[in-house]
């Protein structure tokens, strides 16, 4: 049977190894896989990275995503993907393709981004020539039947749900939609009950027509999987794929150089302050900088936390857009203080810098707990990142970037990028002091 699973938020890569833990002792850096193959095959952009295991992802990445359309037509693409991957084709009943996929062992997920989507096949390499098979027939010739359409919009309805239990990611989605208003960007993913209803067969199958074509598509394969197999699935059971052009949505930067209060009341069930500032691309020239920048901020702000105790939680966030963000997140009882214990430790990280053995340790940490803390699943993540970006750096190079930061690289990046904060508080006006929450952060 298939598994839908949606992953709508940006891929938030410090959600895991930026907590800070009591101190250990350091653990030795784990090689990132060998024998990467990046390149065009038959014109479509692949990646392939080998493992040890008998199972296979292959991956098809779709250029688009969530910033793509306009409000009327939200949830579309997510509409258009569920149908695809888990409804009928014009050769297959669904009763037979749920058979067959059974048969040959294949788990379907769908994963959301606002500039791309995912659609991953799972499966056994025994079954690589029946399932490959299958995956070019759900991808070539969807059936688009109403009674496919309407169970989509039922899961991408459940989707939504799930996503707008997490507080934490409320609150960005918030805060990302205000910052870039009128910027045609991170609109609501799934949109909502009329928006869904309205969407129909022929509005789906434009979007595929649109959107399914050799220049706006990628492939990435985590298995024991070689090039002459990809290039065989690709020439053979994906020969249908026409030319056309890149459907990624362009958007204007932002740049947030004066801090703003925005109250949010009533938005969760808990207060919480979000605290949104500029941030560099994925793999630009100040990428690995800003990682390991996100790193040391957490440390302090906890490090000193644990002795005045203003912050009850504390997330931070980078997130891997084309319009980027850097996230610091807090609850507080006493918010004033918490916000002004973050603005200090912001502020003395830009004027004094870091020490080289503070950077060196968070270095190690960094590489070692993100290699280490790396699944199937987030390996396929990673994966479907670097073909958005056409870079093997997330896989094979990010160890490599990381060690060439110096302290002085650090330094300039909080300077560069941490310049104010667009913050939301999803409490009441009175309750924070406007002049603490948008001080000067020199």
């Amino acid at each position: 049977m298939s598994f839908f699973k949606f992953l709508i938020r940006p891929l938030l890569l410090l959600v895991v190894f930026c907590q800070v833990c009591t101190p250990t002792s350091l653990i030795a850096v784990q090689a990132s896989p060998q024998g990467i193959f990046k390149g065009k095959i038959d014109s479509i952009p692949c990646i392939i990275v080998p493992a040890t295991h008998e199972m296979v992802y292959l991956q098809i990445i779709v250029k688009g995503g969530v910033n793509n359309y306009n409000y009327l037509s939200q949830g579309i693409e997510p509409l258009l993907m569920s149908t695809i991957a888990n409804g009928a084709t014009t050769n297959y009943t669904l009763d037979e393709i749920e058979l067959l996929k059974s048969s040959y062992m294949i788990q379907t997920s769908l994963n959301f981004y606002p500039d791309y989507s995912v659609i991953q096949f799972k499966f056994p390499l025994s079954s690589w020539a029946d399932a490959t098979k299958l995956i070019g027939d759900i991808l070539g010739k969807p059936a688009f039947h109403a009674d496919d359409i309407e169970n989509a919009r039922g899961d991408v309805s459940m989707g939504s749900l799930t996503e707008a239990g997490d507080r934490w990611e409320k609150l960005r989605t918030t805060g990302t939609q205000i910052i870039y208003n009128n910027k045609n960007y991170l609109k609501t993913p799934w949109g909502d009950g009329l928006n869904l209803n309205a969407i129909q067969s022929d509005a789906l199958k434009k979007l595929y027509n649109t959107i399914f074509n050799r220049n706006n598509i990628s492939i990435s394969v985590y298995g024991k999987v070689n090039q002459t197999m990809l290039t065989n699935l690709i020439k053979i059971n994906l020969k249908w794929l026409r030319s056309g052009s890149s459907s990624v949505a362009s958007t204007s930067p932002v740049d947030i150089t004066s801090s703003t209060l925005n109250i949010v009341g009533g938005q969760a069930d808990q207060k919480i302050t979000t605290c949104m500032s500029n941030a560099p691309k994925p793999f630009s020239t100040d990428y690995a900088a800003f990682l390991l920048l996100s790193e040391l901020l957490q440390g302090r702000i906890s490090t000193v936390n644990q002795q005045k105790k203003y912050i009850d939680e504390l997330q931070v966030h980078y997130s891997n857009n084309n319009q980027c963000l850097f996230t610091i997140q807090f609850t507080a009882s006493d918010p004033d203080k918490a916000m002004q214990l973050i603005a200090d430790e912001i502020k003395y990280l830009k004027k004094f810098g870091v020490k080289q053995a503070e950077l060196n340790e968070k270095r190690v940490k960094f590489i070692s707990h993100f290699y280490l803390d790396q699944s199937d699943d987030n390996w396929c993540q990673l994966l479907s990142l670097s073909s958005f970006y056409n870079t093997t750096v997330m896989i094979d190079g990010l160890d490599d970037l990381l060690q060439k930061v110096t302290v002085s690289d650090v330094q300039q990046a909080a300077v560069n990028y941490i310049k104010a904060f667009s913050i939301f508080y999803s409490g009441q006006k009175d309750e924070v002091n406007n002049l603490i929450f948008t001080q000067k952060l020199q």
